[in-house]
């Protein structure tokens, strides 16, 4: 569990340099084919393709982080109503559900990165395959199912281990979280 967590982190890591650089190319492009195109009444011919790229890159790895932060978005209005333990059991089975969603999602995501590698098409200009900066949503959703999976781990570890008093123990991972970053609405 330890070389996991560790594993996931360093990846988590990577992911928000990604998106950083995403992030900054999105701004970069976008500002380059505004000045191109209200200076030179001409723009860049692959700027919109690879906006629209980036875009899912952003957005993907964003999910993932949120995800990773128990930051993405949780309907709770039930679950409001529980007892502690009600709760805990709640988010125990929409971990494991939500995990099990994501690795479908994965790999059906997989299956369009495949098609697209088969139909050839690229970003001309640039020698870019489409299916390489597609990889992400593959990537995306199996380690979004990954962190519902440890978060499924952590509320069965909830669940078996006491403390003192008979409360039971947050995760240091959730501990460390303010209170506006662990989702709901």
């Amino acid at each position: 569990m330890k070389l996991l967590r560790q594993a996931e982190r360093a990846i988590a890591r990577v992911e928000t340099y990604m998106a950083i650089a995403a992030l900054s190319i999105m701004v970069a492009v976008a500002f380059g084919q505004i000045i191109m195109r209200t200076l030179f009444s001409q723009g860049f011919l692959w700027a919109d393709v690879l906006l629209r790229q980036l875009v899912l890159w952003v957005g993907f790895l964003g999910a993932s982080l949120a995800t990773r932060r128990n930051a993405h978005i949780d309907v709770d209005v039930f679950t409001r109503m529980l007892p502690k333990k009600g709760k805990i059991i709640s988010k125990f089975i929409s971990n494991l559900i939500g995990a099990a969603v994501c690795i479908f999602l994965a790999e059906a995501a997989l299956d369009f990165v495949r098609y697209e590698y088969e139909l050839g098409e690229s970003i001309r200009s640039l020698h870019l395959p489409i299916w390489v900066l597609q990889l992400i949503l593959p990537f995306a959703f199996a380690m979004i199912s990954v962190r519902f999976f440890i978060g499924a781990l952590d509320r069965g570890g909830q669940l078996l281990r006491k403390t003192k008093g008979g409360e039971r123990r947050q995760s240091r991972h959730q501990a460390r979280l303010p209170k506006f970053g662990r989702g709901g609405l």
